[in-house]
């Protein structure tokens, strides 16, 4: 996780970025981590946290992505062509089309 083309990262700065994604303290984790029971409880709700927060932001993406989907059938229907009810793809293409579709109409 280093910035393109910055210098790589030490093992402590990454555990130190997982750590906080993890909304762990990282200046009170070294005394934390002396009491194994309470690191391990401690970086299991960190995890189960980030877990959780990461299926919503995907969850949000999906319905987001679907709500293009629905957005874009919306406006195939503002691409007939009046003339022949042709389906254009985009805006540009269907005033092209309608005025060759005008000249070749009766």
């Amino acid at each position: 996780m280093r910035p393109r083309r910055g210098p790589k990262l030490r093992y402590k700065d990454t555990c130190k970025t997982s750590l906080s994604k993890c909304e762990v303290d990282i200046s009170t984790s070294e005394e934390r981590a002396e009491d194994r029971t309470t690191w391990e409880t401690v970086v299991k709700e960190g995890t189960s946290s980030l877990e959780s927060s990461y299926r919503n932001k995907q969850v949000e993406k999906h319905q987001r992505r679907k709500e293009n989907n629905r957005n874009a059938e919306r406006r195939a229907t503002l691409l007939v062509c009046k003339y022949c009810d042709r389906i254009c793809v985009s805006i540009i293409g269907r005033i092209s089309h309608e005025r060759s579709c005008k000249n070749r109409s009766p």
